[in-house]
């Protein structure tokens, strides 16, 4: 089976005076896409011939419906995947608190201001 290139969509929202890049993986068995978890370099690097420079903050919302941050180098690059919150994980730490305030106004709340 050939797969297609990743189906996504990506949004840059203005949060707490910080650039967010929030990526929706849109993966769909019908038409046997690669997700975005797959081919993360190729989204990261299709997004960034679109928009530039990448923000500091990038999360992903994955084919599970799980939010994960993407850490990337200063050079755009991918470094790892890491959890923002998962049911099994304590919030313990400011920036995954952060984080979890990033993925619901980003998600939830119709209030962010959408950079165009």
């Amino acid at each position: 089976m050939i797969k297609t290139a990743p189906a996504y969509s990506y949004s840059l929202k203005h949060y707490a005076g910080r650039t967010i890049l929030s990526i929706v993986d849109e993966y769909n068995k019908t038409n046997a896409s690669t997700s975005v978890t797959n081919s993360v370099e190729q989204v990261l690097g299709s997004i960034a011939n679109e928009i530039g420079v990448l923000p500091p903050i990038v999360i992903y919302k994955d084919t599970a419906g799980e939010w994960d941050q993407l850490l990337i180098h200063s050079n755009g690059q991918f470094k790892a995947f890491a959890p923002i919150f998962t049911k099994s994980n304590n919030v313990n730490s400011r920036t995954k608190l952060e984080l979890i305030a990033i993925q619901y106004t980003v998600t939830a709340m119709s209030d962010y201001q959408e950079i165009h």
